[in-house]
């Protein structure tokens, strides 16, 4: 007998196979699954314990109940964290906060850290509940000292055997696990790691060297527990001079490629490696004693140039070896490793931006589409895009821009009450993004609303306030099919596409990402009126049409 299934029958059957290792292999009901699938995107289960305040939040809108002491376990659904719910719009598709970045109060305090017990909740790189196994050891930053971390069968996650009840909440400079009991840090022991053991004995200075060139050194300073079997410098004298020029020069004998000849195997950096191997950057990309991170350009981001642009970059070896020293700087960093708006210095001489998103890290207008390709000498990162150094700030383009001369007008007049606005910030690490209205959109105001902005200083500051956003946002940080809650210095815009476009409110951003100094800038067509404006003109139109009837 043949037996013909239904296309939904075929998605539950996939989607359970898919999800069968997560709940190892428990049969999830159909009716499960349909429930589930009823609360919409970006849902997430909750499991509670009846009779206890214990609750453990997921990431996982078809998340099985379990039984906990003996105790079984009712689910219900809540938006995921950083989504919220929009008014007639199924399940949460709305982004909280700036829409991107998860700003934790408790983690910044943490920055500058004295208390041990703060110290050994944290570990010093980004870890994930996917990175969790059975029994791993992760060392704090309270002296290095082991926090175990443990996976059940059941699906619980402890760490130092305290439940982990909610996971995975992104932060601009980390990640952040809720766990329902206080690490108590064990006494100090000073022991060091074995890289710092080597490094301060002389007699294996061949064999530091040798580690500290390679991806090992990290591995273990952090892994373990190892034992080491050090040869001495004595011991390296005595191999021959060819054995110990390719120890040291090999790189496969090193565990590890060069950051050029990673690029050169890459299928997405031809055009990148090509240039630089015209332009003469072997030796910035392949020097052995130095460490380095590249952010390179896919060969769609040079594809997107202009043509006359791009065959500029190809006939001037001088103008493409500028370029693509914009993309490299010293020292490996790793995508974990990155702050918001942490600044690096390119061997070129200018600085680069990094910036963090909620599930996406990025550089300057680019994000970051392939991360941490590590080579013996340094780390690549594919990106989206080929960078420029801005050469002016806001202001001065804003200025220069004759588009934009009623809003440089605006701002100007501002300036007259408060000369430091928009020209130095405080912090001075700290970018900003303005959403820049264009003469056309000035005149597409209507007399009413213009004159309720122009009518005096303090209405015209809330309204070009309404435009700028004291954090730098890349076009390329909003995903499709969500609504982000961005907030400006006055009030709060919602930032979403629409067929295709990106819009703040119903202003189209008709040319976005113009880099400068301090910040960035999305040229919109039509301008952001505050809301407070945005109530009155309507409660006005209603008066209007009442005294008409």
């Amino acid at each position: 007998m043949a037996y013909v299934l239904h296309r939904k029958s075929l998605f539950f059957l996939l989607l359970i196979f898919i999800l069968c290792p997560i709940f190892q292999c428990r049969r999830i009901p159909w009716w499960h699954i349909k429930m589930a699938q009823r609360q919409g995107p970006n849902t997430c289960a909750v499991e509670e314990v009846p009779g206890s305040n214990k609750k453990y939040w997921t990431e996982c809108k078809y998340w099985m109940n379990r039984e906990i002491c003996g105790v079984k376990t009712v689910i219900r659904y809540e938006c995921c964290e950083g989504f919220h719910q929009i008014k007639h719009k199924p399940g949460c598709i709305g982004v909280t906060g700036n829409g991107f970045h998860r700003k934790n109060k408790f983690l910044e305090s943490l920055q500058q850290p004295e208390s041990p017990y703060l110290l050994y909740h944290m570990a010093g790189r980004k870890l994930h509940t996917s990175d969790f196994g059975a029994n791993l050891e992760v060392e704090s930053l309270f002296d290095g000292q082991k926090l175990r971390i443990n996976r059940y069968s059941n699906g619980m996650l402890t760490v130092n055997c305290g439940p982990v009840v909610r996971k995975d909440q992104e932060a601009k400079n980390g990640i952040v696990h809720l766990i329902d009991q206080v690490l108590v840090p064990p006494g100090r022991t000073g022991i060091p790691t074995i890289p710092e053991i080597l490094e301060k004995d002389e007699r294996f200075r061949s064999l530091a060297q040798t580690l500290f060139r390679s991806n090992l050194a990290s591995e273990l300073s952090y892994g373990g527990p190892y034992t080491l079997l050090a040869p001495s410098d004595e011991s390296f004298q005595k191999l021959p001079s060819a054995e110990r020029a390719r120890m040291t020069n090999d790189p496969e004998a090193r565990l590890a490629r060069s950051v050029l000849d990673l690029a050169h195997r890459s299928n997405n950096l031809k055009t990148f490696s090509t240039l630089a191997r015209s332009a003469n950057l072997e030796q910035e990309l392949v020097r052995p004693n130095i460490t380095i991170t590249v952010f390179a350009p896919s060969d769609n981001a040079f594809e997107a140039l202009p043509e006359e642009r791009r065959y500029w970059l190809k006939e001037n070896t001088d103008e493409a070896r500028k370029v693509l020293q914009y993309h490299i700087v010293q020292g490996r960093v790793k995508t974990d490793t990155f702050s918001d708006n942490q600044r690096l210095e390119t061997i070129g001489g200018n600085q680069l931006r990094l910036k963090v998103y909620r599930k996406a890290v990025g550089v300057e207008s680019a994000m970051v589409t392939e991360g941490d390709k590590e080579g013996q000498n340094g780390v690549i990162h594919v990106i989206n895009k080929v960078l420029t150094p801005p050469q002016s700030s806001t202001l001065e383009m804003l200025e220069n821009n004759s588009n934009f001369s009623m809003f440089t007008d605006a701002i100007r007049r501002v300036r007259k009450v408060e000369p430091q606005f928009l020209s130095s910030r405080t912090p001075s690490y700290i970018s900003f993004t303005v959403f820049a209205p264009t003469n056309q959109a000035f005149k597409r105001m209507r007399h009413k609303d213009m004159k309720s902005v122009m009518k005096d200083e303090k209405s015209l500051k809330k309204f070009v306030q309404n435009h700028i956003v004291d954090d730098m946002i890349s076009s390329h940080s909003f995903r499709p099919k969500l609504t982000y809650d961005v907030r400006t210095e006055y009030d709060m815009v919602k930032v979403h596409k629409k067929r295709g476009h990106l819009m703040v409110n119903s202003a189209h951003i008709v040319e976005p990402d113009l880099l400068t100094k301090d910040g960035i800038v999305h040229c919109i067509d039509k301008v952001l009126m505050p809301r407070k404006h945005r109530h009155m003109n309507k409660l006005q139109q209603r008066q209007q049409n009442s005294s008409l009837l």
